[in-house]
């Protein structure tokens, strides 16, 4: 039986406490979501961050728009860092033009009119989808159907090439991710652009 997977490059604090999860089986009585909530935190920012181009509801959205949820919570390291590194960047902004975004807070009750019709509290919607860590990025096509995710720690190439891959409707012909962000990269660097899909984040100066 699984008992965790993990998708994306977590922090040495959150791999540690994902392999303390295991070891001491917790799992046999919390979500490994729970369980790290409960973990002493990296000194992180106590308030959300924000962008111009997220939303908070559905209530702008209009039919036939790809959606992206970006899953977070307060005092997360790993989210301010998503802001400070990726979000924020121009870089990132023309590929966010795309999708209907919205920033949803993980433990939130906070009812949530969905364009299905159907309305649940946030932390209904992030069970539902399974969301185990935060950042955790959803994007989901025009018919409101998940293409990709990508959780905890994210680089900015990482996270440009997966909006890029669900806009430009890549994945309908390559359904191999990996394949389009490595064909992406190579791309750039024959354009002399850097890219760094796993290293430093050239677009991070700080945090």
């Amino acid at each position: 039986m699984e008992n965790i997977r993990t998708n994306g490059y977590l922090s040495s604090s959150d791999m540690q406490a994902s392999l303390d999860f295991v070891a001491s089986q917790a799992y046999r009585t919390t979500s490994i979501i729970n369980f790290l909530k409960d973990q002493p935190r990296i000194s992180a920012r106590q308030q959300f961050n924000q962008q111009p181009f997220l939303h908070q509801s559905f209530d702008h959205y209009q039919a036939g728009q790809p959606i992206a949820l970006i899953f977070e919570q307060t005092d997360c390291h790993d989210c301010d860092r998503l802001h400070e590194c990726v979000l924020s960047k121009h870089s990132f902004t023309q590929h966010a033009d795309s999708f209907y975004t919205v920033q949803l807070d993980l433990w939130s009750q906070r009812p949530i009119d969905l364009p299905d019709g159907r309305s649940l509290s946030i932390n209904a919607l992030a069970q539902e989808l399974n969301v185990t860590y935060t950042p955790t990025i959803i994007l989901m096509d025009s018919r409101q159907t998940e293409v990709i995710r990508a959780e905890a720690q994210l680089r900015s190439f990482h996270v440009e090439s997966l909006f890029d891959y669900v806009s430009s409707t890549t994945y309908l012909k390559e359904p191999q991710f990996q394949r389009f962000i490595d064909a992406r990269a190579d791309k750039h660097r024959a354009e002399g652009r850097h890219v760094s899909i796993l290293g430093d984040d050239p677009n991070c100066n700080s945090l």
